[in-house]
């Protein structure tokens, strides 16, 4: 006379967003049949996903004159669906301005920031590029 899908001290896994669904060893189909598991490597899944999402970070980019750009400290990216949005996760500099990265070509990019009037030091920085559909 009930509904039984679980009992009264059944955990909600889905009560928070701070909560973790994993699954794995799923394939998804187009049309009514299904074909074998494709089973790839490591790598090509890596390289696939590194198409959409990819994380760059460097240590030590130098001193920057007040007033002036960084000499472009560059670095590449593999190529990736389309034009990534960049946004700087984490920068730690000193006396600088205006940090953030700029594409120099469809691979390579560099980081870049303005000098205050006494010049600065830009120690690391890290960036999130993403091409996600």
């Amino acid at each position: 006379t009930g509904n039984f899908i679980g009992t009264s001290s059944q955990v909600n896994c889905m009560d928070s967003t701070a909560n973790d669904f994993f699954l794995t060893g799923v394939q998804l189909e187009i049309g009514p049949v299904a074909t074998p598991f494709e089973r790839r490597p490591i790598g090509t899944e890596f390289a696939l996903c590194q198409r959409y999402f990819q994380t760059a970070s460097f240590l030590d980019a130098g001193y920057v004159v007040g007033g002036a750009t960084l000499a472009r400290r560059g670095f590449f990216v593999p190529l990736m669906r389309a034009t990534p949005t960049v946004a700087v996760t984490a920068s730690s500099n000193t006396n600088t301005t205006g940090a953030g990265f700029a594409a120099v070509s469809s691979s390579v990019y560099s980081f870049e920031a303005v000098g205050a009037a006494a010049g600065g030091y830009i120690y690391s920085a890290t960036a999130n590029f993403s091409a996600e559909i």
